[in-house]
């Protein structure tokens, strides 16, 4: 799962090329067994401009051909890829159908689903224009009554014992507006259901009862400013194996560096660029940053010198590194890189701080 190329100009598409695109090549072949792909949405990033729209979607397309990229790469539709001006627009659905045509010429449908083995995988555009004049700039996430109609009837066909892989650009999550609570709902009548979604730039494993929805940190990461996402996690992209009607395995494999690169590590009392540090620790305390934990399965354990010496504590902190880095050597928006917290970093008080 591929969330977020967003490329708006040459030099961030260059670096799709020469860095995601080799990357997710050489991993495909250390895989066993067939190998798909999907991205998340946000291919291009349009700036409301369907002068980049134009200029960007035919060479990331190009990018992502089976030929160059290792696999067969299917495609979700977000909210930076509906980008033209309407020229047609369907007034009862809110959807501004020039932007879901342009996308179609160059990636094929917004929504559709096949399957594979026995995966039903789902893909939908997720992106409702609340704006009455359907602005670009104004969207929402969730499905009109028709796409809910359509999705009632494809789930209809699908035995519930397969496994489900819904993947939409913007994430579900607990959002009860514009129908999302009725897709959930349409979802959970399934014994195994994984919603795949990216948009946030940041990584969130999420689960309401049995549905999973992971929440992929982008191949851009933080609009390629850096090498890493708002929250610290790297650039890359998440890697599931599936066994049967059930996915056994997963992780997010970071862009140019090692699958088994899980977590980054800090002293709590450092302070990093800007003065941004880690809220609530001392020199004996320990930050962990562990990017795809989740807060039902995960456990993570302290040794010091050889031995265990607890287990650490799961707490939403800022990731002052990022802020560090973003903010204060890059300079971005401090409102946008260097206020939110984020749910996967864990906190240790060392018995032994030497």
């Amino acid at each position: 799962c591929i969330a977020d190329p967003q490329v708006q100009k040459d030099t961030d598409l260059a670096r799709f090329k020469e860095e995601s695109v080799p990357d997710i090549r050489a991993h495909v072949s250390t895989l066993e067994g067939p190998v798909y792909g999907i991205t998340l949405g946000d291919i291009i990033f349009n700036e409301r401009s369907k002068d980049v729209t134009n200029q960007m979607m035919p060479p990331i397309a190009l990018a992502m051909r089976e030929s160059e990229i290792g696999l067969k790469l299917f495609q979700v539709m977000g909210n930076h890829d509906n980008c033209m001006t309407p020229t047609v627009t369907d007034e009862s659905s809110n959807f501004d159908l020039a932007g879901r045509r342009n996308f179609e010429y160059k990636f094929g449908p917004c929504d559709y689903s096949f399957d594979r083995g026995n995966a039903h995988i789902v893909a939908m555009d997720d992106i409702l224009l609340t704006d009455e004049k359907h602005n670009p700039s104004d969207y929402e996430g969730g499905f009109t009554d028709a796409q809910v109609e359509w999705l009632r009837q494809d789930l209809s066909l699908v035995p519930k014992e397969k496994l489900i892989i819904f993947c939409v650009h913007i994430p579900l999550r607990n959002a009860t507006s514009f129908n999302r609570e009725t897709v959930r709902n349409l979802l959970k009548e399934f014994d195994n259901v994984h919603i795949m979604a990216g948009h946030t730039h940041y990584a969130q494993n999420y689960i309401d009862g049995d549905v999973y929805e992971h929440i992929h940190g982008a191949v851009c990461g933080a609009w390629w400013k850096s090498t890493i996402n708002v929250d610290g996690t790297p650039n890359g992209y998440g890697v599931y194996d599936i066994s049967g009607s059930k996915i056994e395995n997963w992780y997010y494999k970071p862009t140019r560096l090692s699958k088994d690169f899980q977590i980054r590590m800090y002293r709590g009392e450092t302070t990093f660029a800007g003065g941004y540090k880690f809220t609530y620790t001392a020199s004996d305390e320990i930050v962990a940053n562990i990017w795809n934990s989740d807060d039902r399965n995960w456990k993570v354990e302290v040794y010091e010198n050889g031995n265990k010496t607890g287990e650490m504590t799961r707490e939403k902190s800022l990731d002052a590194w990022g802020a560090g880095y973003h903010v204060g050597v890059l300079s971005a928006n401090p409102d946008s890189h260097g206020k939110t917290t984020y749910d996967h970093f864990y906190h240790y008080k060392l018995k032994d701080a030497k």
